[in-house]
């Protein structure tokens, strides 16, 4: 009685991808806003906003805002978004401007800088544009893993870039035992 054997199937030469569209903002990389009151006594009315800054004379979507509620210093995480490409954060006045203060840096504490080149940190009722804001490493590049050339005479590794350099030494290393070697697809 015969049994039945499944193979599996092998892969395409040239596999698809399809992307389905979305207009879901995903975030690409996130930064540390501190924000600072001289009297400890929180913001007192002002408030910040972090915008999309594609938008026409600074009217863009709102992504984030808020305070420093009560106290001397706070820190919150603001992030940045893939497909958008400017952002505009800005600090309303509130009732005690001199009072306030706030920085932006990166996760890892260095300074971020705005499209002017010009550190990003402020008072009350100043604002701040960044563009091309820096995306987090690595990147990733896909290339394809598998040798396709056709096995030669000169191919005696099997296709591989092993750390052995000397074609000449045997290492002892498993395989088929002192014949040619060849590939398989």
């Amino acid at each position: 009685e015969g049994v039945a054997v499944v193979l599996p199937t092998a892969p395409s030469a040239s596999p698809t991808v399809s992307l389905k569209p979305t207009t879901e903002l995903v975030e690409n990389n996130c930064y540390t806003l501190t924000m600072k009151d001289e009297e400890s006594d929180g913001w007192d009315n002002a408030y910040w906003y972090w915008k999309n800054g594609d938008s026409d004379a600074g009217n863009g979507n709102i992504f984030d805002s808020g305070t420093l509620e009560d106290g001397a210093s706070s820190t919150v995480e603001i992030c940045s978004y893939t497909r958008v490409g400017c952002y505009d954060f800005m600090v309303t006045n509130g009732n005690y401007p001199t009072e306030v203060s706030w920085t932006i840096e990166s996760k890892k504490g260095k300074n971020m800088y705005d499209v002017d080149g010009k550190k990003a940190k402020g008072g009350a009722g100043e604002s701040i544009t960044f563009c091309n804001v820096p995306t987090p490493s690595p990147t990733y590049t896909f290339e394809p893993t598998k040798d396709t050339k056709a096995p030669t005479s000169d191919d005696t590794n099997s296709g591989s870039d092993d750390e052995d350099e000397d074609e000449d030494e045997d290492d002892g290393g498993g395989g088929g035992g002192g014949g040619s070697k060849s590939k398989t697809s």
